[in-house]
């Protein structure tokens, strides 16, 4: 045999072994690291989302499927980890077909397990405080419980007769729907019966306190979804309550905001010159005495301060820049606020 073609052999044999080296070791580490991530995500301790939302999966369908559907509809961040992790548990062979209510962002394994128990029955609807009757009706729409528009429409036409102290007029309903939270049945929701559980909780957790109050109920109830609308926290509350009836009382406008962005819809975008010079009923900023009705659902803490405001030398207030409520004894220190902090 010729030694050059002998050598030459043995070096393409050598070459041939070291690149199958690093085709091994690269594999390895790719391997490595994608287990290193698989393990880093299943491990995690996450925060899942204060709503539950619908997550349906399919009769016969896969669990790759069921794994995409999930990161498809924002419910996890990676399918992969997730189907990975179902195999490996033993959970993918057991997933449940039915109409799931579930958190977004949940721990794989948690997740997981949930989808092997049989379809959630009962699930949980917060309400928060603030919320209008629209907005209840969304937050319904968007757990699957309702169609859009089915809670107005029952707010408008329900049989709400046991509850003398809702107003005849449809259009003032607002106010009185207590924010708490519910727990229900999806496949056995009605919307009246839920409706009236709102109205229930709303006479229960209300009642001492306007049976103890020296001003009247309804204009309470209006003060307190005022109240709600321009507070930020507990502590103010009392304060703003007393703010804004001592201006009542003295012929003031309220002067509050809150009211005319109900009747515009302007929740966050700026209120024009032509908003808060408007004459109409809503407007406390161009019309003297509370409105004709709530401007939302108040909770029990702004309900509880409209009925027992705390006294003060103040007549202003306002959030400022810096996320404080900043009071006023006279027009000018007021706008001496609003220079300094809006």
């Amino acid at each position: 045999m010729d030694f050059h073609l002998h050598k030459t052999g043995d070096r393409k044999k050598r070459i041939l072994k070291t690149v199958l080296g690093i085709a091994i070791l690269v594999l390895s580490s790719v391997l490595i690291l994608k287990e290193g991530y698989y393990q880093y995500q299943i491990r995690q301790v996450v925060l899942p989302s204060s709503g539950l939302f619908p997550f349906i999966i399919s009769k016969g369908e896969m669990p790759d499927q069921v794994a995409f559907h999930l990161e498809n509809e924002g419910f996890i961040n990676s399918s992969w980890v997730f189907l990975k992790y179902a195999e490996r548990s033993g959970d993918a062979n057991h997933f449940q077909a039915g109409k799931f209510y579930l958190h977004q962002n949940m721990a794989y394994p948690k997740l997981s397990e949930t989808l092997t128990k049989a379809a959630i029955n009962e699930i949980s609807v917060t309400l928060q405080e603030g919320l209008t009757n629209a907005d209840i009706d969304q937050q319904l729409v968007r757990l699957g419980l309702i169609e859009e528009g089915e809670f107005l429409e029952c707010v408008r036409s329900c049989d709400f007769s046991d509850f003398v102290f809702l107003p005849k007029d449809p259009e003032l309903r607002e106010g009185f729907f207590f924010p708490d939270t519910y727990f229900v049945i999806p496949d056995q929701f009605d919307t009246e019966t839920f409706a009236k559980r709102l109205l229930s909780t709303f006479d229960s957790k209300t009642k001492t306190i306007f049976g103890n109050a020296d001003r009247n109920g309804w204009d309470i109830l209006k003060m307190a979804s005022i109240i709600e609308k321009e507070s930020k926290d507990d502590s103010e509350r009392p304060i703003i309550a007393g703010i804004l009836w001592k201006r009542l009382d003295n012929g003031w406008m309220l002067g509050a905001d809150a009211t005319t962005r109900y009747i515009t819809g302007k929740n966050t975008e700026p209120l024009t010159a032509n908003d808060l010079s408007d004459p109409n009923e809503w407007n406390t900023r161009a019309v003297r005495g509370l409105p004709p009705g709530a401007i939302c659902n108040p909770g029990l803490s702004s309900i509880w301060a409209a009925a027992n405001p705390e006294e003060s030398d103040f007549w202003f207030y306002l959030h400022g820049a810096d996320g404080e409520i900043h009071y006023a004894k006279t027009s000018e220190e007021h706008a001496e606020n609003k220079a300094e902090y809006l």
